[in-house]
């Protein structure tokens, strides 16, 4: 029986002075393509093994939802909301602010559609030919889950979504401050902010004459802003969770407040 050395010396001798090396073109140019074709295939299956391994295209749902932007599509639907849209955060496909019968082109400073700008002239949207989109009322979205979405700023235009949102969850982010125009969201009763980096919130919260329930704990607050103390409809609030040391005598207003969590 051959030994693996005169083994492996048969093949180098095939391989070198047979094929290669053996002075017909014919014969070499063959095994320089069927060899190239070896490699390509065996590169091939290393990177399909790779991709089976580490799949790129497949994202996990935070990854998803920290793509940032957020608009609205009658053809994907999220099970947290029920609703039909899709997560993607930089811009907010939102109605009008003065008719509400079309979309508000992204862009003009006056979140308004074509038909409704405020000063077109000055609108660098506006200025230009441009075809406002009907609002479809039917999809006006009522509640909106963007917890654990990885996000360090509110979606821009986030605030004039509508009226008719009821419920906003942006808590497990690292949000640091909101926007003034999350006061626009007259119709919201449940507001979470749990979880996020804030240590102040803005005055245009009064303006939320319908929230009941307001989760703003595991947060940075040294005491207890203003705002939540003018917002009397609130029936619950959890405050527990941050830096508090005392509460102001004004908490005594919430006439309407049923539990108040501390811990």
């Amino acid at each position: 029986m051959d030994s693996p050395e005169s083994v492996s010396q048969f093949f180098v001798w095939i391989f070198r002075d047979v094929i290669f090396f053996s002075g017909d073109v014919q014969t070499t140019t063959i095994a320089v393509a069927i060899t190239s074709s070896l490699c390509c295939s065996i590169v091939l299956a290393l990177l399909h093994v790779l991709a089976r391994i580490f799949p790129q295209g497949e994202k996990t749902a935070h990854d998803r939802k920290s793509s940032y932007g957020l608009t609205y599509s009658s053809t994907s639907s999220s099970k947290k909301t029920g609703q039909s849209l899709v997560i993607s955060y930089e811009k907010v496909e939102v109605p009008c602010v003065k008719c509400g019968g079309y979309y508000a082109d992204f862009g003009c400073r006056f979140v308004t559609c074509k038909y409704c700008c405020f000063c077109p002239g000055s609108c660098h949207v506006h200025k230009e030919t441009v075809n406002s989109k009907p609002f479809d009322v039917a999809r006006k979205v009522r509640k909106i889950d963007f917890s654990h979405c990885g996000m360090d700023q509110c979606p821009q235009r986030l605030g004039f979504i509508g009226s008719q949102l009821t419920c906003l969850n942006l808590s497990d982010n690292s949000l640091a401050t909101l926007p003034a125009e999350i006061g626009c969201l007259r119709g919201l009763q449940k507001l979470s902010l749990r979880n996020n980096t804030l240590e102040t919130l803005p005055n245009t919260l009064i303006l939320l004459t319908n929230l009941t329930k307001f989760d703003i704990s595991r947060n940075r607050f040294s005491s207890l802003p203003d705002c939540v103390m003018k917002i009397l409809t609130l029936e619950v609030l959890d405050v527990s969770t941050n830096y508090l040391t005392s509460l102001p005598p004004s908490i005594g207003g919430l006439q309407w407040l049923k539990k108040l969590n501390l811990k």
